[in-house]
């Protein structure tokens, strides 16, 4: 993790327009933590951050950032 720059953020933060109560929060703490991506195998709550409009935070799959990751070898 130290050599991906992964950072892991703790707290909640205000919840964010358009995403389920449940997963709201996690995203909002993602947006206020500058994130630029967040990782989940959760399709629905890919589909509703796809919709959203969450700037520069892009949601992908598990799958999706090992390829990322891996390109940046």
């Amino acid at each position: 993790m130290a050599r991906s720059g992964i950072v892991v953020l703790q707290g909640t933060a205000a919840r964010h327009k358009g995403i389920n109560a449940k997963d709201a929060a996690i995203v909002a703490t993602a947006l206020r933590g500058e994130a630029t991506h967040f990782v989940t195998g959760d399709k629905r709550l890919l589909t509703e951050m796809r919709q959203a409009d969450l700037g520069t935070l892009a949601a992908v799959t598990p799958r999706e950032m090992l390829d990322l990751l891996l390109q940046r070898q």
